[in-house]
């Protein structure tokens, strides 16, 4: 699977990763198999939901997307018009890197199993399998944990605690030109992996 929406790729790389974490945590566990399953780890918190603890993960936030530093046109491809002889699109490849900011939110009955799923989401970002992460091309440059808090969902009173992560990762950008009408065609964007010292994209 590809994925040409960066935001959407840095949110579901995230959520795989805590999934594939959790699958192994005797506290805290997340499994394929719905009776088998302790934890939630989701996109976005739910209309319905009767089970708890809960992760969610919500939409990265990036300003003056996309931030690029040395933004670098590398390869330009030019096709020509069968049509009318003239080029007729071009297609222009840049690389850059965007620094989104997401925020995971720990649901918890109490006020100790908040700390404690919250003490190992830190450890498994912080530590635990990060390797993960930075082989699908998603890097940490900061983390903090801003405090806690307690909300009503229903008539169930829950326990919360945010994690602030500020990301960033290299993408492709393709942008097509239509040379006979002088528009953009369309532009693709690209999550770019850093393997060793093989760029490749992202699919998965």
């Amino acid at each position: 699977m590809e994925y040409l929406n960066t935001v959407d790729y840095i949110q579901t790389t995230i959520i795989q990763f805590l999934r594939y974490c959790f699958s192994a945590d005797d506290m805290f566990k997340w499994s394929n198999d719905k009776n088998n399953r302790y934890l939630e780890i989701k996109r976005e918190f739910p209309l319905n939901l009767t089970s708890y603890p809960i992760v969610v993960i919500t939409s990265p936030t990036i300003s003056e997307y996309p931030r690029t530093y040395g933004n670098e046109v590398f390869e330009t491809i030019r096709e020509i018009n069968p049509m009318t002889g003239n080029i007729g699109v071009s297609c222009y490849i840049s690389s850059g890197i965007v620094e989104p900011d997401l925020t995971i939110k720990c649901w918890a009955n109490t006020t100790k199993e908040r700390e404690i799923l919250t003490d190992k989401v830190l450890w498994y970002l912080r530590k635990g399998q990060r390797a993960y992460l930075e082989n699908q091309g998603v890097g940490i440059s900061g983390m903090s944990k801003t405090g806690t808090n307690f909300e009503i969902y229903g008539h169930k009173l829950l326990y919360t605690s945010d994690i602030n992560l500020n990301l960033f990762t290299q993408y492709e950008m393709r942008e097509y030109t239509n040379w006979d009408e002088m528009t953009i065609a369309s532009v693709e964007v690209h999550p770019i992996a850093y393997i060793g010292n093989t760029i490749t994209l992202n699919g998965f």
